[in-house]
């Protein structure tokens, strides 16, 4: 991933309504996403990979966890 992809990647994930904001680690490859309301985490974490996947970027949501573990 460019930084030109992590950017867009960045606001692909903020320009959803769900989301208060989003900050993508260039290095690791990864995002990190806080959504608006806390008690839809796990769905608004599969919406949001999916629809990176479907934008064409490589995207899966960890297992509960699983971000804990890496």
């Amino acid at each position: 991933m460019c930084e030109g992809c992590a950017s867009t990647v960045k606001r692909i994930l903020e320009t959803q309504p769900q989301v208060s904001s989003a900050t993508v680690n260039l290095a690791s490859q990864t995002a990190t996403v806080i959504p608006a309301i806390e008690s839809e985490k796990e769905e608004l974490g599969e919406a949001l990979a999916h629809h990176l996947s479907t934008s064409g970027f490589t995207s899966t949501f960890p297992s509960p966890g699983q971000e804990d573990a890496e």
